[in-house]
């Protein structure tokens, strides 16, 4: 039997970002295609290797190879696709692309430009990227950042087609990216932030000298593309524009880190959560919005019955994955981003809360975790946020959608929101799926086809 791999994307492709090809919206999984006919082979061609991480931003994506090579789609007026191969017939040539709707090898040299860089891990923010090298745990940025998103200091708001290397971070093991703002997690459990703080997203830190409130931002005169609008922006938020290091005084050794859009989840190694940041729609899981606003000091999440061996973000809602292959979630359930029906209410009862934490205002919202109802007896390996909607893994190797589907980012073959989750029946038969991944309104996951 033959074993065929492949990338396949679905959901929002405005600017590309699924690397299919177009930039037209689909509802059903569909092939990623690559620059080059023969990169593709060698990318698709070893079944046992899938790529070690995929990540989608804003209006752009990522992934690293299983031999360290990084590639990109979609959008890159920002720079956040990095230097890329271009179309011109000779691949050694560098050319600034405004967006691609194919896969295409990101140019990453070192700093002698002798020796091509290996990346280990990326992670896409809304118009940027965040990269780390295989060898020193390196941190390298691209894009724009004008909350501190490229971690390199205040004068640097914007990568001019290169990739930045942050000064003085290394030992990086992995780094999540929010909307604005970014965590890195070191091989000794230390976590360093930088970027957008408003809420508290990147919890208590020591002092540092890259640290501006919004007096101190004004008084630095940035130059943000003579946009007076991005620059009372930036100025309402408290921002770090270099690392620094963040939950000081936190006791427990940190195994793993999540970055929602204005949150974040901390997994301790023995399998606790805590988090911190925006509660606007209970997205920390342990108090009502109506309490708590947003918090900046760590806090358990308690209501999980199991130890927890993986945690994710949405936009406004935290999902973990406990060792006994049950999921649960919490937060925003306008668009049945919890996989499950909010109950009725009427005019009387609007604004009380139920037990299981409920409240229908601001917006339909669960700030206690809900178990995610899958089919009966299924058992779950892997599952991820997307900005408003999830995916799942069965043991038994299924894919699974559930939440916003506006632009088809469930893979249901239509575009309307699942309020429950449905297996992905619009895949090929005789499949595994292996890895799943998302974005902003987009999916993409990794397949053996053995057809």
């Amino acid at each position: 039997m033959s074993v065929k791999n492949q990338l396949l994307a679905f959901g929002s492709n405005g600017q590309g970002q699924l690397g299919i090809g177009t930039n037209l919206d689909v509802n059903v999984p569909t092939e990623c295609l690559f620059f080059s006919n023969q990169t593709k082979e060698s990318i698709l061609n070893n079944d046992e290797s899938p790529p070690v991480v995929i990540s989608g931003g804003g209006n752009h994506s990522a992934f690293i190879t299983h031999d360290g090579e990084l590639w990109v789609s979609g959008s890159n007026g920002d720079g956040q696709c990095g230097p890329l191969y271009s179309n011109v017939i000779t691949t050694t040539t560098q050319e600034q692309l405004s967006s691609s709707t194919i896969y295409r090898k990101v140019i990453s040299n070192d700093s002698t430009n002798k020796i091509e860089i290996k990346w280990k891990y990326v992670s896409c923010g809304w118009t940027f990227t965040v990269a780390i090298t295989q060898e020193h745990g390196l941190v390298y940025t691209f894009g724009k950042g004008l909350h501190g998103e490229l971690g390199c200091g205040n004068s640097i708001i914007s990568s001019n087609n290169q990739i930045l290397q942050i000064e003085n971070l290394q030992g990086i093991k992995k780094v999540d990216c929010g909307l604005r703002h970014c965590v890195g997690l070191t091989y000794d459990g230390i976590c360093f932030g930088w970027g957008n703080n408003k809420y508290g997203q990147l919890g208590p830190s020591q002092k540092d000298s890259e640290h501006y409130h919004a007096k101190e931002l004004e008084q630095k005169k940035l130059d943000i593309s003579g946009s007076s609008d991005k620059i009372r922006s930036a100025k309402k938020n408290e921002c770090y524009f270099k690392p620094i290091k963040i939950l000081v005084g936190f006791k427990e050794k940190i195994e793993d880190i999540a970055c929602g859009q204005h949150h974040t989840l901390i997994l301790t190694c023995m399998g606790q959560v805590y988090s911190f940041g925006l509660n606007k729609y209970g997205q920390l899981g342990y108090a009502s919005p109506l309490k708590i606003q947003n918090h900046m000091i760590p806090k358990q999440v308690t209501n999980i019955p199991s130890k927890v061996v993986k945690i994710s973000c949405g936009w406004n809602t935290s999902m973990v994955l406990c060792e006994d292959n049950k999921v649960l979630i919490w937060g925003r359930n306008d668009h049945g981003q919890l996989g499950k029906v909010n109950p009725e209410i009427n005019d009387q009862n609007k604004s009380e809360e139920n037990e299981n934490g409920y409240i229908h205002q601001p917006v339909p919202l669960y700030y206690l975790p809900q178990y995610v109802l899958f089919p009966k007896f299924l058992k779950i390996q892997s599952c991820i946020c997307g900005s408003e909607h999830s995916l799942a893994i069965s043991t038994s190797n299924e894919c699974f959608s559930w939440g916003w589907n506006e632009h088809g980012n469930c893979g249901t073959g239509n575009n309307i929101d699942q309020w429950t989750p449905v297996k992905i029946n619009t895949l090929y038969k005789n499949i595994i799926v292996k890895k799943i991944a998302t974005g902003c309104g987009s999916s993409w996951i990794w397949i053996n086809n053995l057809n």
